[in-house]
């Protein structure tokens, strides 16, 4: 699964931004610290946001403070809608902190429902938005289900270049992303130390190529398990 067919779901982005996002009496542009929250889980969601400039991680934490990424949220995307239908009652259960210096638009959840009401092709952008994310979850679900660690790291490794990475210009096969270790190993529910030995043996075999502090490339013809790149 490559996303191909929800291209258009791009278009919720612009819809948003034209919109509600842009509307500087309703929405506010703020500068985020590195490794400042969002929302915590105890929050109450009530806020839409876009992320304009750097990375959000959306984490899930167990009761002994061991985190899990579920989601990367790049620059141009909305977050924190999907609580939209559940806003009055349920806490997050999740954090959003920033990767990275970043900049974000915010909105009130009152003002998104309101333009909901009278907008359908907003409406319909929405609902195209969460089929994405569903999606989108499900090949994660499909990824952690993977018992074996080996091939839980492949099928990650090829979900983070199809839906993350940038095609190389030297080689049609590679694909380079930009992601540390610690992040990988929350992504796959690894711990840190196995997913160091992993990737220093997929480097060995020619699955990945990196160096400190640099980017990870990864060869999408030896990573693939089945002839596909997404699981």
């Amino acid at each position: 699964m490559t996303f191909e067919g929800h291209t258009q779901c791009e278009a919720l982005r612009s819809a948003v931004t034209g919109s509600l996002l842009a509307d500087e009496r309703r929405a506010k542009l703020r500068g985020v610290r590195v490794g400042e929250m969002l929302w915590n889980p105890a929050s109450k969601p009530d806020r839409l946001f876009q992320l304009r400039s750097g990375r959000v991680n959306i984490v899930s934490s167990d009761s002994r403070g061991n985190e899990t990424v579920l989601h990367t949220i790049k620059a141009g995307e909305i977050f924190g809608e999907i609580c939209l239908c559940s806003h009055a009652d349920a806490p997050h259960g999740t954090s959003a902190v920033a990767v990275n210096r970043s900049e974000i638009l915010e909105a009130g959840y009152e003002e998104f429902r309101a333009r909901l009401k009278v907008d359908p092709d907003l409406m319909n952008l929405v609902l195209r938005l969460f089929c994405k994310r569903l999606a989108d979850a499900d090949c994660r679900v499909q990824i952690l289900a993977e018992h074996d660690a080996r091939r839980r790291l492949r099928r990650l490794l090829a979900y983070i270049a199809v839906s993350r990475g940038t095609p190389s210009k030297r080689s049609q096969f590679w694909t380079s992303v930009t992601i540390t270790h610690a992040e990988l190993a929350s992504l796959g529910a690894l711990s840190r130390p196995h997913l160091s030995l992993l990737m220093t043996e997929f480097r060995e075999k020619g699955l990945v190529s990196y160096e400190r502090g640099s980017v990870l490339r990864i060869d999408m013809a030896k990573i693939s398990l089945s002839g596909t790149y997404i699981p």
